[in-house]
């Protein structure tokens, strides 16, 4: 969901049908192109992959649409282009078009703050109140990420979601001054939709519906709200339907082909559905960052990951719109191409075992060399580069350890003046860049192609990675710093699990748990995480951390901080969206009949030793964590009897309505 893009200026949008190509478009044959996309996704989805569906679109016209594959697993019913796919975060697209139309209507200003239209909008830091509407589309707000503990649902649409986001803002604090730089986050967009129904009057889905999809012809395209036709929409091999909670910053469902006739908007001025200085707006540089060299973080506009997006392999003219989305069972990508008056888009399941945007973009390439256009780059030579030594300071200020968005990085300094880059995976650390040497200017790899550089900004230092062939350079990761904070307490949580006490029984995205670690050599600093996912973080006192973590793009989102409380006498961690329970603690898991209790809550116990079977019932749930708090079998995606996955030690989580009941066998 972070690809990066450019400025769209209003000259791009006047541009006319003048485009050569575009008059003899109609009388192109497509089919020998068909044919062979065809061929390389049937060979794709013979890999992996449930389905897959894809539509180009010029002038209006639809040149050429396909799907293959089958609606589930079961391989019995076809899929169409007709087929609903949940686009994910494309979704925002249409959230930043709804809130600008009632810009259009002077109901809504851009910059005002966003305190003026939802008041019942709070958060622990002060400076919330300085977050405008702007800030919310831009991702420039400093909320940390993503607040929702169940943005998808198995059952059904969640009515209580926005009272859910707003306890989770409430106890969060900001990670960064409101609009000092753009990182990529979900919660602003969850604010914006509320924004727009709160100021409308309607539901978020109604006024979409009828202020968008309506007027686009649109009529496939809608929300988890609605009633769904049986076979109407597509899932993931065996998996349930999947219901987004979350319309604004991911909960689209739609066709193909009407996803291309909304980006087919941005192409008519907006259409008459939003004005052509809003279209003109949301298509423009909105990004912001304070990192020297970021290309890549200013490519935000209002709702697109990029507004010039650039590509490897290909030259599609200047103004590229570029979005991304993906849920738990779906991957989409959408462009919107000015210079040759076209749309193209593609959902696949995610199984799909190929890359979408980049099947998507090859797949434009070939339309356009059928229309005489032949869009390629030429293939670029790298020159080996003389290895020199680094920088007379770059042992002393560069090495060492970095954190972003669920990493931690080390860089080393060899003997021979190379450095080494590995990622800590909870163990230890894992060789990720085996040498690489100094140019004089950048770290380059053996055959002389650059990957990073080194920055500082503001007082911290930064590796910046570098995409040569798009010509991008955007902050990767930001050095940790030792702080004067000593703290014996959360020594002792150290390397402990620690999982969430609660799941919502039908939550599709499922939080694994935490362990703490520390770096001797980073006195104050906590990485937080599991597997291959780890969160650095700030010791602020005996009893609670902070954020520490300031990087523009996409790889310093998604944030949290750690807090302790007692629990039946017993400590507990928590963050902004789940209470923590100390694994090491729990009671071992004991044969009979188990049910939920009144309450709801989830019963969570240690595997017992021998061989476990159990039950589930309707409604029920089971799931089950390693040793090292990993998810690694969940009832509803497994099967109920798949118990060759339970792990022989390590934590298990029954999950239902009250009253449910479980039979458990240990033999």
């Amino acid at each position: 969901m972070k690809k990066p893009i450019t400025l769209i200026t209003l000259t791009i949008f006047l541009i006319t049908s003048v485009l050569t190509g575009c008059a003899s478009a109609a009388q192109t044959d497509y089919d020998a192109v068909k044919k062979s996309t065809r061929t390389t996704l049937q060979n794709l989805l013979n890999k992996g992959g449930t389905s897959v569906s894809y539509a180009v679109m010029q002038d209006e016209q639809l040149l050429l649409s396909d799907a293959l594959g089958y609606l589930d697993g079961t391989k019995k019913t076809p899929v169409t282009t007709d087929t609903l796919y949940n686009i994910g975060s494309v979704s925002k697209v249409y959230c930043a078009a709804a809130v600008m139309k009632l810009v259009d209507e002077g109901k809504v200003k851009l910059d005002a703050p966003v305190v003026s239209y939802l008041p019942e909008f709070k958060m622990q830091d002060d400076r919330y109140k300085n977050i405008t509407v702007r800030m919310l589309l831009n991702h420039s707000s400093g909320i940390p990420g993503t607040s929702y503990t169940i943005g998808l649902s198995y059952d059904k649409y969640d009515t209580k979601m926005y009272e859910k986001v707003y306890n989770s803002l409430e106890k969060s604090s900001l990670k960064a001054d409101p609009g000092k730089f753009s990182v990529y986050c979900n919660d602003g967009f969850m604010l914006a939709e509320m924004l727009v129904a709160k100021v409308s009057g309607q539901t978020y889905s109604e006024y979409v519906r009828g202020n968008i999809f309506i007027p686009l012809g649109a009529t496939s395209s809608g929300f988890s709200d609605r009633k769904f036709a049986p076979g109407s929409y597509a899932v993931e091999g065996t998996r349930p339907h999947e219901f987004p909670n979350v319309m604004g910053s991911g909960g689209v469902s739609t066709s193909i082909t009407d996803l291309c006739r909304f980006g087919q908007m941005f192409l008519n001025q907006g259409q008459g559905i939003i004005s052509q200085a809003s279209c003109h707006e949301m298509s423009s540089y909105q990004g912001k960052t304070f990192i020297p060299g970021d290309n890549y973080s200013v490519n935000y506009g209002l709702g697109w990951d990029s507004v010039d997006n650039k590509f490897a392999k290909y030259d599609f003219g200047k103004g590229v719109l570029a979005k991304s989305g993906g849920t738990n069972q779906f991957v989409s990508q959408l462009y919107v191409i000015p210079q040759y008056h076209m749309v193209c888009a593609i959902s696949a399941t995610m199984d799909f075992s190929g890359d979408v945007a980049s099947v998507l973009s090859d797949i434009t390439a070939d339309v356009l060399r059928a229309q005489g256009h032949d869009v390629s780059k030429a293939v670029q030579t790298v020159a080996a580069a003389e290895h020199k030594s680094p920088p007379e300071n770059f042992q002393t200020d560069y090495a060492g350890l970095y954190g972003a968005y669920s990493a931690v990085l080390r860089v080393t300094v060899n003997d021979d003046d190379s450095i080494t880059t590995e990622f800590f995976n909870g163990t230890g650390y894992k060789v990720n860049d085996a040498k690489l040497y100094f140019d004089g200017a950048v770290f380059v790899n053996e055959s002389g192609k650059k990957v990073y550089a080194f920055t500082e900004a503001e007082g911290r230092k930064y590796i910046v990675g570098i995409q040569e062939s798009l010509g991008y350079q955007y902050p990767m990761a930001q050095k940790l710093e030792a702080l004067l904070v000593k703290s014996d307490a959360w020594k002792n949580r150290l390397e402990k699990p620690y999982l969430p006490a609660y799941l919502a029984p039908d939550a599709v995205q499922l939080f694994g748990g935490l362990t703490l670690y520390e770096n001797a050599s980073l006195p104050g600093i906590l990485i937080a995480g599991q597997s291959n996912t780890f969160n650095p973080m700030g010791i602020q006192n005996d009893a609670a951390t902070h954020m520490i973590l300031q990087i523009p793009g996409s790889l310093g989102r998604d944030l949290y901080t750690l807090r302790t409380k007692t629990v039946d006498g017993g400590e507990w961690l928590y963050n902004e969206y789940y209470e923590l329970r100390p694994a090491d603690r729990l009671a071992v898991l004991e044969p009979g009949e188990l049910t939920i209790k009144q309450n709801g809550d989830n019963e969570l116990y240690k595997i017992p030793s021998g061989t476990l079977t159990f039950t589930v019932p309707k409604g029920g749930r089971v799931i089950a964590y390693n040793s090292a708090s990993s998810l690694v079998y969940d009832s509803i995606t497994d099967g109920a009897s798949a118990f060759d996955k339970l792990p022989r030690e390590g934590y298990i989580r029954f999950l239902g309505s009250p009253g449910t009941s479980f039979t458990v066998t240990v033999k």
